[in-house]
């Protein structure tokens, strides 16, 4: 079987500059959701798509229809809410996301994964 480039629907946060006394009350900052296309041969980021109007909180809807007995969700010492890991796009999240924000994923041509993303500007 011939390896399918992967593809990474990825939420990101980006650190805020603050003096380190206020770093714990909100240690990040959300930028916009993106559909990352990766090589799966050398990893090579292909493309980068913006999901439109995207929030954690939808993220966590859509997998939750689909594993209703898992935890999505985690927040870590500074009260910031996250995605816990990644979750491989099946037919039914593919499904969902394009119902609520109108992106085709292509997991026929891809291997497709959710998650979140994280940059420093320390």
């Amino acid at each position: 079987m011939k390896n399918k480039p992967k593809m990474l629907v990825a939420i990101s946060y980006f650190h805020k500059k603050k003096d380190k006394l206020k770093l714990k009350k909100s240690r990040y900052k959300r930028s916009s959701r993106k559909v990352k296309y990766y090589s799966n041969n050398d990893e090579s980021l292909i493309k980068i798509v913006p999901i439109k109007n995207c929030t954690l909180k939808d993220i966590e809807e859509t997998l939750l229809k689909i594993f209703p007995d898992k935890e999505h969700t985690f927040i870590d010492e500074y009260g910031n809410e996250y995605l816990s890991g990644y979750y491989n796009v099946t037919p039914k999240i593919k499904k969902t996301l394009f119902e609520k924000f109108k992106i085709e994923i292509d997991i026929e041509s891809f291997d497709c994964f959710i998650g979140e993303e994280y940059e420093s500007d320390i």
